[in-house]
C-alpha cells in the first residue's frame, strides 16, 4: 500500500483539495472546540483563500508537501522555516484523510517536513500547536519525539476559546532514528 502513495510539492493546482481536507479534519476533531458557525461556515472560504494565496506566492521559508494515492490528496504538511526566534520552524499544517490514518503517512510527512527543515539548518529547532483536546495528535507527536512545553488560551471571535499546546524537538538529528 506504501509504494502506492506519492509525495510531492505542492502547486497552486491542488489549493482547492487541500483547502477540504482541512477543512473537513477541522470539522471532525474540532466540533464542541470551536464554533459551529466558524468550521461549517467560515473556514472552507477563509482556508480556500489562505491555501490560494500560499501556493500562488511560494517562498523559500515555506514546503508544503502532499501524500496523493492516485490523483487524490490524501494528506499534506506545510512548515514555515525559521518561524521563531527560540522554537525555530513551524510544523503549520499537518492533515491525513481520516480514511487514512493508521496507514503511516503522517509520520512520514513529518519527517519529510523535518528533514527539510534539517537540510536548510541542521541545528534548528522545530515545533507546532496542536489543540489540546486533540489527545490522538498530543500522543501522535510525543511518540515523534516531541515534547510539550507550554500550553496557551486563545480566544477569537470566530472560533469561541480554546487551549493550544505547543509541541518542541530543540533538534532534528535524530531523525533518522524514527524511519
Amino acid at each position: 500500500m506504501k509504494d502506492e502513495i506519492n509525495f510531492q510539492l505542492a502547486t497552486l493546482e491542488d489549493a482547492l483539495e487541500i483547502a477540504k481536507l482541512h477543512v473537513k479534519n477541522w470539522q471532525s476533531s474540532y466540533r464542541g472546540s470551536w464554533s459551529d458557525n466558524f468550521l461549517d461556515n467560515i473556514a472552507p472560504q477563509k482556508q480556500l483563500d489562505i491555501w490560494t494565496n500560499r501556493l500562488s506566492q511560494p517562498n523559500e521559508k515555506q514546503h508544503i508537501i502532499l501524500a496523493k494515492m492516485e490523483s487524490k490528496i490524501i494528506g499534506f504538511a506545510c512548515t514555515q522555516f525559521d518561524d521563531d526566534p527560540t522554537y525555530g520552524s513551524l510544523l503549520d499544517n499537518l492533515h491525513v484523510d481520516s480514511n487514512w490514518r493508521g496507514y503511516g503517512i503522517g509520520k512520514q510527512l513529518t519527517l519529510a517536513s523535518m528533514d527539510w527543515v534539517r537540510s536548510k539548518n541542521p541545528n534548528s529547532g522545530y515545533y507546532l500547536w496542536v489543540l489540546e483536546k486533540n489527545l490522538g495528535a498530543r500522543k501522535f507527536y510525543e511518540s515523534m519525539g516531541g515534547e510539550e512545553v507550554e500550553v496557551v488560551t486563545e480566544t477569537e471571535a470566530d472560533l469561541g476559546t480554546y487551549t493550544i499546546v505547543r509541541c518542541f524537538w530543540e533538534r532534528l538529528d535524530f531523525i533518522s532514528n524514527l524511519s
